[in-house]
C-alpha cells in the first residue's frame, strides 16, 4: 500500500544545505506533477501547502492549491484561494479563468465576463477563454460581443469537438441581432 506521508525536510542535498525557498520550489513542482493523477489528490494537496508554509508568497501553489479543491467539488474554497493568488499576483491567467468558470457555474455571468476578459487579456491564445467568454456574453444578451469570441474560439480550435456548438451559437445569436 502506497503512503500519503509526505517525507520533506529541511537537510542536505548534494552536500549543501537546503534553503526553505529552495524546498517550497522543490514541494511545489513536485505537487504540479502529482495534482495531474486524481489517485494522487491528497499527496499534492500537502506538498502544495508544504510550499506554502515555506513560502506564503507563492501565488502558484495557492492558485494550484485552489484548482485541487475545485476538482474536489469545494468551488468556494478554491474561489477564495483564487483570490487570494491574485493579490500576490494579479496576472495568474488561470485563476482569471477559473473564477470566471465558478462565476459562470453559480449563475453570474457578469462576474464571469470580467474574469474571462482579465485571463483573455493576459492570453488572447486561450481558446476556452474565448469559448466560455462568449457563453457569458451569450447568457447577458451581448450577441456582437458573443460573436466575436465564438468566432476566435473557432479561429484558434479549427478542429476543436465543440466547433459544431460555436457555430451554433453564432447562428442563435446572429438570430437574436435580427429579431431586433
Amino acid at each position: 500500500m502506497k503512503s500519503n506521508v509526505i517525507h520533506v525536510a529541511f537537510g542536505k542535498k548534494g552536500g549543501k544545505k537546503t534553503s526553505p525557498t529552495l524546498l517550497a520550489q522543490q514541494c511545489y513542482e513536485e505537487a504540479c506533477k502529482l495534482d495531474e493523477d486524481c489517485n494522487s489528490y491528497d499527496r499534492a494537496e500537502a506538498l502544495y501547502r508544504r510550499a506554502i508554509d515555506l513560502n506564503p508568497s507563492n501565488a502558484g501553489a495557492i492558485s494550484n492549491l485552489g484548482n485541487l479543491r475545485f476538482k474536489r467539488g469545494r468551488p468556494e474554497e478554491a474561489k477564495n484561494l483564487y483570490l487570494q493568488a491574485l493579490e500576490m499576483n494579479p496576472e495568474i491567467v488561470e485563476a482569471h479563468y477559473n473564477l470566471g468558470y465558478i462565476s459562470m457555474t453559480q449563475g453570474k455571468p457578469v462576474n464571469a465576463i470580467r474574469h474571462f476578459r482579465r485571463s483573455l487579456a493576459l492570453d488572447p491564445s486561450l481558446a476556452n477563454g474565448h469559448f466560455n467568454l462568449a457563453m457569458a456574453l451569450q447568457q447577458t444578451m451581448q450577441w456582437s460581443f458573443a460573436i466575436v469570441h465564438w468566432n476566435k474560439y473557432l479561429e484558434l480550435e479549427p478542429n476543436s469537438a465543440y466547433m459544431d456548438v460555436a457555430r451554433d451559437y453564432i447562428r442563435s445569436a446572429e438570430a437574436a441581432i435580427n429579431r431586433r
